[in-house]
């Protein structure tokens, strides 16, 4: 279904131009709204770089949280990934993500190192106190052991890091 958007100024003329892409299943007949192909073509080139050579955009996980003189950010990333690959094998994903399968009260995301970072200690209760995962009753599960392990270990180096940095960032007010 495509709506054909109308804008016009109070003297009758068009205001703005509207981009769209669109996908048929009616084989490789014309297309059903006339288009105009989008320039420039694609050059091939799946990165872009900056001026100075660097792949954009550039991937960082702490900015705005630390600053990027603070000597923890090398054992953030670290600790934080190896956490999020612990959340993934524990399929915490199944439930906390932003539409809330299950409904939670209370949902906490923990898909940003900026989240996880602000959520590090209630997931850490949670995991110690088998609140979770849910089963499909809303009640509290026990994880499977080796998960629990990996979470609580995965879990407090990344809490201890997110002490540190903030710690140093403490110590280095300007």
């Amino acid at each position: 279904m495509f709506i054909k958007p109308r804008m016009r100024s109070c003297s009758g003329s068009k205001t703005a131009k509207i981009v769209i892409g669109q996908f048929t299943e009616r084989g490789s007949d014309s297309p059903v709204v006339s288009t105009q192909p989008i320039w420039p073509r694609f050059d091939s080139k799946w990165m872009w770089m900056d001026k100075e050579g660097r792949i954009q955009p550039r991937v960082t996980l702490f900015d705005g949280l630390f600053r990027p003189n603070n000597p923890y950010l090398a054992t953030l990333d670290s600790t934080y990934r190896t956490l999020a690959l612990r959340m993934r094998d524990a399929q915490c994903d199944n439930c906390h993500v932003p539409n809330n399968p299950m409904p939670m009260r209370r949902l906490v995301l923990m898909h940003t190192p900026a989240h996880a970072a602000g959520e590090i200690a209630r997931l850490m209760t949670a995991v110690r106190e088998d609140k979770m995962p849910l089963d499909d009753t809303g009640a509290e599960q026990p994880l499977e052991p080796a998960f629990k392990r990996a979470l609580l270990e995965s879990g407090a180096a990344f809490e201890e890091s997110v002490k540190a940095a903030k710690d140093w960032e403490a110590a280095h007010r300007d």
